[in-house]
């Protein structure tokens, strides 16, 4: 029977040489530049990928300032930045996802020299397909990377809006998400006896943040899309005397004490595709802000610019959600999957648009799918636990819920409103004393006179049906 010949020994091969084996260092040689090689390949999308860098960064710089725990790799993207800013962190986060790849290929050569010489020819056939098919799955991934993932750091925080409130005197409030923003942007604003539990409170009690305002006051406030629109926060300020509207970005807002001109950004972009993206992500903001005359023609100059961008097409899903047209959302959505099948908020929109339309079942399929590969997503956790709610799932939603419990009580979030939703779930199940320990905890996070009143009903109401 003919022998295999060796894959990597052929690297070595000399001309009109009548042998196919190599020496033994050049055989090495060959496996070690294939297996470094392939795990290049590999953190070359990583490397790209500056918005999941951007991620563990500011959560690593968060945890410094108290706002959240950090893992180790939070804590070396954080420490990266401080070396080298963007390019650091770009390295770092390459190196952390190809290091383990590289190290498992290197065990594998080491593996293969202990095998019996009859299996190693055969041996080194699988580890030159293996490093074969990681190297281009590295390069598949790194170009999906480029094609569809964001770069330009304008697109990936609200670097305007942090610029503006480190040259503002006095007090900044940031809402959460903007918090993990400013421990990068903006560190020497952050106070360090405020929490995200406080910032979350103050951001959803107006009464609350005039309370604190009056004992401490504010010259600024930043609030940030998506939360910006549902929060009373937002709308208590375009209408409080003494605060004006300052900058509307493509990210935000920033609120002002004193009187001011409302300043709408214009940024330059070499790029279509960055252009279109922000041009798009300028028009959610115009339309939390109650300008649709400025909105819309910004979005349709957006899908003219790059109209298969995937972004701009989510933006477009968002906008006609926050309008209600749920039969143009579930279009756009689809058609943003159709080019990124990969899109989390594109999928998250369409299970939102079939849950609006009626169609629960479909939602209910959609919403599982997407949590089964983000288990651990608050933003798909919420959705989940609705649309279980919708379609009489009560097991279902229980379980989304008291995933989100674990997930703020980890993040050191605010927990009252999720042990609300519990105390209600279990009430229609017929469990009083979960019911009862749920809406207690809720009662007892402080919630606003309008939702304690009301929690306090419930759990009287319980106690009454039970005696």
């Amino acid at each position: 029977m003919p022998k295999l010949l060796d894959p990597l020994a052929a690297v070595g091969k000399r001309p009109n040489s009548h042998t196919h084996r190599s020496s033994p260092l050049k055989t090495r040689l060959s496996a070690i530049a294939a297996a470094l090689a392939a795990s290049l390949a590999v953190g070359l999308g990583p490397f790209l990928d500056r918005e999941s860098a951007l991620r563990h960064a500011a959560a690593g710089m968060a945890a410094r300032h108290g706002l959240a725990e950090a893992g180790l790799r939070n804590s070396l993207a954080a420490q990266a930045w401080d070396l080298g800013g963007w390019s650091a962190l770009a390295i770092q986060h390459a190196a952390i996802i190809a290091g383990p790849v590289l190290l498992a290929l290197l065990i594998a050569l080491l593996l293969l020299d202990r095998l019996p010489k009859t299996f190693q020819t055969a041996g080194r056939w699988i580890f030159a397909a293996a490093a074969v098919l990681v190297f281009a799955s590295g390069l598949w991934n790194a170009y999906a990377t480029l094609r569809s993932g964001l770069r330009e750091p304008r697109l990936l925080a609200p670097i305007e809006l942090l610029a503006r409130a480190e040259r503002t005197d006095g007090r900044i409030f940031f809402d959460v998400p903007t918090r993990y923003h400013a421990a990068i942007f903006a560190p020497k604003k952050l106070e360090p006896a405020v929490n995200l539990d406080q910032t979350a409170r103050l951001s959803a009690s107006t009464a609350d943040w005039r309370a604190e305002d009056r004992s401490n006051p504010f010259s600024a406030a930043i609030l940030t899309a998506p939360n910006a629109q549902a929060s009373p926060l937002f709308r208590m300020l375009r209408t409080l005397p003494g605060w004006s509207l300052a900058i509307a970005d493509n990210h935000g807002f920033l609120f002002v004490r004193g009187n001011a001109t409302l300043e709408t950004t214009s940024a330059e972009f070499d790029n279509p595709h960055d252009r279109a993206i922000y041009l798009a992500q300028a028009a959610i903001i115009q339309q939390t802000a109650g300008n649709p005359e400025i909105a819309r023609p910004l979005l349709l100059n957006a899908l003219k610019t790059d109209p298969k961008n995937p972004h701009v097409l989510v933006r477009s899903a968002l906008f006609a959600a926050q309008e209600g047209r749920w039969r143009d959302t579930r279009e756009e959505a689809e058609a943003a999957l159709a080019l990124d099948p990969n899109s989390i908020q594109a999928d998250h929109l369409l299970a939102l648009a079939l849950l609006e339309s009626g169609a629960i079942s479909k939602a209910a399929a959609r919403i599982e799918a997407l949590a089964a590969k983000l288990p651990q997503d608050p933003t798909i956790l919420s959705l989940q636990a609705r649309i279980a709610r919708e379609n009489n799932d009560p097991a279902t939603e229980i379980e989304a819920l008291e995933k989100l419990l674990q997930l703020a009580k980890f993040q050191d979030s605010p927990t009252g409103q999720i042990h609300a939703l519990l105390g209600q779930t279990w009430a229609r199940r017929g469990f009083p004393d979960q019911a009862l320990t749920h809406l207690q905890s809720a009662l007892d996070s402080a919630p606003p006179a309008d939702q304690r009143e009301s929690l306090q009903e419930n759990i009287d109401l319980i106690r009454q049906r039970t005696r």
